[in-house]
């Protein structure tokens, strides 16, 4: 089944669920032979894990400003050019391993941006743009779009079949976490995912401490890249620091300080 013949695997729910990933977690993760120690604070290996999230260049939707969401569309000759300027100007990252949406729009600012890495690169479409039901691929009149997605960011069913702000950020944290488990399994430090603007949102809910009025104002231009740090705490891993790239430094962006069951027992 295609990423875009999916339907969202969860309705409704809030982002409870992540407590579940740390709570129910086996305690066969904390055997002696696990690469985390058990003491407080100790870090096995000794390093953090880096996920850096790249938004896709501008596409032919947004040239269309439709609602994309899984439709696939592809990048648009505009889009290519910018990230050609931007490739000459930010210094996008080398990491262990890639990961994209599935979607077009994603693969194609993977293969421009680190060109013969797109066919080693593993496929999850947990990290695709927000789903829209029946509105994707529409062009609306704003009163609609500002109506929609206010409560959209505020997890209530509309009724296109779409998913809930909390949906996507659910499944987009879960993806993340597994991505961190992989890096601790492999040994690895890093990974870079080529996905889109509510992913990256979504991530933000799920690790940043922003407030939701906070959190909807942050700008998440096509091409930017931002920077997660995972790092261990006791028996957990945690996210510990958020930048976004400005320029040729990171910015930072306040992690949560209680990140309440947005941990992963490894």
């Amino acid at each position: 089944m295609s990423l875009c013949e999916q339907k969202p695997m969860i309705k409704g729910e809030d982002l409870s669920a992540l407590r579940a990933l740390s709570e129910n977690c086996s305690a066969e993760l904390l055997k002696a032979d696990s690469h985390v120690q058990t003491g407080p604070g100790q870090q096995g290996p000794g390093e953090c894990k880096t996920l850096y999230f790249v938004r896709h260049g501008r596409s032919i939707g947004n040239e269309l400003d439709i609602m994309g969401g899984w439709t696939d569309v592809p990048l648009s000759p505009s889009g290519l050019a910018e990230l050609a300027e931007f490739k000459e100007k930010v210094r996008y990252p080398q990491a262990d391993c890639f990961y994209h949406s599935g979607l077009k729009r994603a693969k194609d600012t993977l293969n421009f941006l680190y060109p013969g890495m797109l066919e080693k690169a593993r496929e999850d479409w947990r990290f695709s743009e927000s789903f829209f039901g029946i509105l994707e691929g529409k062009n609306l009149e704003s009163d609609f779009l500002d109506r929609f997605f206010r409560n959209f960011y505020h997890d209530t069913p509309q009724g296109y079949g779409e998913e809930t702000f909390a949906d996507s950020s659910r499944r987009v944290a879960e993806a993340s976490l597994e991505v961190v488990d992989r890096l601790i399994d492999e040994k690895l430090s890093s990974a870079l995912i080529f996905c889109h603007y509510g992913c990256i949102k979504a991530a933000l809910r799920a690790f940043s401490a922003l407030p939701l009025d906070e959190l909807l104002n942050v700008h998440i231009p096509n091409g930017s890249l931002w920077k997660f740090d995972f790092e261990p705490k006791g028996h957990l891993w945690a996210c510990t620091e958020i930048y976004q790239l400005e320029a040729q430094h990171f910015e930072p962006i306040n992690p949560d300080p209680d990140p309440d069951g947005k941990l992963r027992l490894a």
